[in-house]
């Protein structure tokens, strides 16, 4: 099937009618007009990042999208299985995942349930985004998951008017390989534009078993009118990926970097049997939208989207020794003896739609423009948890056992009216308010087993938020090379589906509240440009991990009353020739919980459980934010030939709030390194070979890791007791690629 819509797209791109010059250009015009609500421009006093085309194209050469974003100022990524392909993940000033609003041609793209995105499910998107922007902080208002720490605004590749195409494909270290082919048919018959995108990606993973099988395509159709543009979009991607989730111990990592404990096996005396094939995380999402822009005159234009994605997946485990009855299953016979502990396999399932409407209204006139938007989204999801095997039991068990199902209905409304005023030249006042609704049910049973009443624990959560986001700043640019701006923002976020389950009898946390002080100055120049930006997020209500456990052991997370993130970016771009650059960031903060009281669990030598104590800090280290992220990106073009030479430090940074320098990880610089040859056939648009040699001085670290305090009390005297797991990350690697574009 895959060949033959190439096929077809390839055999459009040979015969289609050129439209005449100024039709393309109308073409380009709305495009550009297209999908603005949720951006930046360049008088906005917001901090962001903008990544071109090029750039996109430059980095690309199979990692997911954290890494290709891993230089813009304040970003660290993650990476499960260690090489930057797979399970991998964002972090902005410190804001976890579900704290920065992801949206592409302005529909979301955050599961609106745990409010992440995972980009796994995205395989090789960057192959077919014209540009993104990152945005700092609340920035200004989007669809979707509240931005708490930042947002990532991406837009899809705009159509060529001419027709062509682009193939591309890569190996590297770790039996990784991407294979990409790309067409469009440039303009037919004055309207239509037509785009189609395959991706297949694989990795071994640097941890072992830690494999990856991803497949993508992305199709994109296109009609201009006289003054209005309509696009479909249909994107979708599959992937498989074996677990490397839990991490390994410091021993372990010292003895072999490599080790992946997920899927293990083990015999009744402890003996280790083998690893579970099947131990993997199996997804498909697929993604909808059609979008239109109609110039309803000079001043006046009207977008507007409906979109639609589904999603179908599940992930598999081998689990050893489990309670029978935390399945729902009864103990049996075996032997003369009762069976109440078996080794079984388990699936927990899950299957999701979202759908929605976006509209937007501007308004712009020489010294003033507006926007007026407004969203509607609908998510409902089910979760249910099956057992497909159990060793040696005897009794019912086909075709499947089910032993828990919940739903999950999330309805989210918004609407919001930004404008930007210049009333004298050289100054612009920025002003954005929104409104966001939000009505989150689940109900049926969670995945948990509650000893206590001998079932699995119910759910039934009704909740309501209301949020007013107000934001406003002044931009002013008193020369052509100077630029100062300051704004204050306001940003809600509501708790996640994890927030609801894990509570039971605790209460769930309140929704969180963030005022975000942000102010910079830009001086621009052709030879040299920098910036600073001074920022303080002030959070009301901020959740996060204490410890503390509900009534079946499940670890929660609670509001905090008072906490900050407070730092300076700076960048700074140096050009002295025409083909030497060199660009650089660094952010240094600081970021606290004011008041913070850390749950640790307490056992006695023979590890019983005897109950929890807690311990007091103040003005205690956010967890997972390092004071210091720096980059520094030194490229050099020589005709056809380019080097482009990457280093990035990350400070230490603890994973707990609790500041214990046990459970910390150590800070690293990592420097990568692309080699690239760039030729022009006269039957072709252009051939690039590009070689990537990551972590060029094999350097040993770790990017992420779980830390655990407990106590132990023997006899009176209570001990601290430690535990955590890392993600090592590969030592030097590389990736070769090679792209030809006709």
């Amino acid at each position: 099937m895959k060949k033959f819509l190439l096929t077809v797209v390839l055999s459009g791109g040979c015969f289609c009618l050129f439209s005449q010059k100024e039709d393309s250009v109308k073409v380009l015009q709305m495009q550009e007009v297209a999908v603005t609500a949720t951006r930046a421009g360049s008088a906005t006093p917001l901090a962001f990042s903008q990544i071109d085309k090029n750039q996109i194209d430059g980095r690309n050469t199979g990692q997911d999208m954290p890494y290709l974003l891993l230089t813009t100022p304040s970003v660290v990524a993650t990476s499960d299985a260690g090489n930057g392909i797979g399970y991998t993940a964002i972090r902005l000033r410190g804001s976890d995942p579900s704290r920065i609003n992801v949206t592409l041609n302005g529909v979301p793209m955050n599961d609106p349930e745990s409010q992440t995105v995972f980009w796994v499910n995205l395989p090789d998107l960057a192959s077919s985004v014209e540009d993104i922007q990152v945005q700092r902080g609340v920035g200004g208002s989007t669809n979707g998951a509240g931005a708490f720490g930042g947002s990532i605004n991406m837009q899809s590749e705009k159509l060529s008017p001419r027709a062509g195409g682009e193939l591309s494909g890569g190996v590297g270290s770790y039996g990784t390989y991407r294979r990409m082919i790309k067409a469009n048919t440039g303009i037919l018959g004055n309207h239509w534009n037509l785009y189609l995108r395959l991706s297949d990606l694989h990795s071994d993973g640097y941890v072992r078993r830690a494999s990856t099988d991803m497949s993508s395509y992305f199709a994109q159709v296109e009609y201009a009118g006289k003054d209005f543009l309509l696009r479909a979009v249909n994107f979708a991607g599959k992937e498989k990926t074996y677990h490397a989730w839990d991490g390994i111990d410091a021993q372990q990592m010292a003895l072999d970097r490599r080790y992946n404990p997920s899927g293990l096996m083990l015999g009744a005396a402890g003996d280790t049997l083998g690893y579970y094939k099947d131990q993997t995380d199996n997804y498909v999402q697929n993604n909808s939208q059609l979008y239109g822009v109609f110039r309803l005159s000079p001043q006046w234009t009207l977008d507007a989207t409906l979109h639609y994605t589904r999603g179908d997946g599940y992930y598999e485990e081998y689990k050893n020794g489990r309670k029978l009855l935390e399945y729902g299953l009864q103990p049996y016979s075996a032997g003369g003896s009762t069976v109440k502990k078996s080794n079984l396999i388990r699936r927990k399932n899950m299957g999701n739609d979202l759908y929605g409407a976006i509209a937007t209204l501007g308004y712009a006139v020489r010294h003033f423009d507006m926007k007026f938007g407004a969203s509607a989204n609908r998510y409902d999801g089910d979760h249910f948890g099956q057992v497909i095997w159990v060793e040696n039991y005897q009794g019912p068990l086909l075709p499947l056992h089910e032993y828990y199902r919940s739903a999950s209905i999330k309805d989210d409304g918004m609407i919001y009216l930004k404008a930007n005023l210049a009333p004298v030249e050289k100054l612009n006042l920025y002003g954005d308010v929104q409104y966001r609704s939000i009505h989150h049910t689940i109900t049926g049973l969670n995945s948990t087993w509650d000893s206590a009443s001998s079932a699995m624990q119910p759910l039934d959560v009704h909740r309501r938020y209301n949020f007013f986001n107000p934001k406003g700043g002044v931009f002013y640019s008193p020369g052509g090379r100077h630029q100062i701006y300051a704004s204050v923002s306001v940003g809600h976020k509501e708790p996640s589906r994890n927030n609801f389950t894990d509570a039971t009898d605790i209460s769930a946390p309140l929704a969180e509240r963030m005022v975000d002080y942000e102010a910079g100055y830009h001086l621009l120049g052709k030879v040299f440009a920098a910036g600073v930006n001074l920022y303080y997020m002030d959070y009301k209500d901020q959740i996060v991990l204490t410890g503390r456990t509900n009534d079946i052991g499940e670890p929660i997370a609670e509001n905090v009353d008072r906490s900050y993130r407070a730092g300076i970016e700076l960048t700074a771009t140096v050009r002295p020739w025409h083909w030497l650059r060199w660009d650089a960031n660094a952010t240094f903060s600081r970021n606290r919980i004011k008041d913070y009281t850390e749950y640790f669990d307490i056992y006695d030598p023979a590890y019983d459980y005897l109950g929890q104590g807690q311990e007091h800090f103040s003005d205690t280290p956010i967890a997972y934010s390092p004071e210091v992220i720096a980059n520094s990106v030194i490229s050099a073009a020589f005709g056809s030939f380019g080097a482009t030479f990457t280093s990035s430090y990350v400070g230490s940074q603890y994973m707990t709030n609790t500041g214990y320098s046990t459970l910390k990880l150590g800070s690293y610089f990592v420097n990568n390194l692309q080699l690239s040859y760039s030729f022009r056939p006269r039957s072709l648009q252009g051939i690039r070979l590009a070689l990537n040699i990551n972590n060029l001085f094999n350097t040993m670290y770790v990017n992420n890791g779980w830390g655990y305090h407990s106590a132990l009390d023997n006899g009176g005297a209570v001990s601290n007791d430690f535990s955590a797991g890392y993600f090592p990350q590969a030592g030097t690697n590389v990736l070769l690629n090679a792209t030809v574009r006709f």
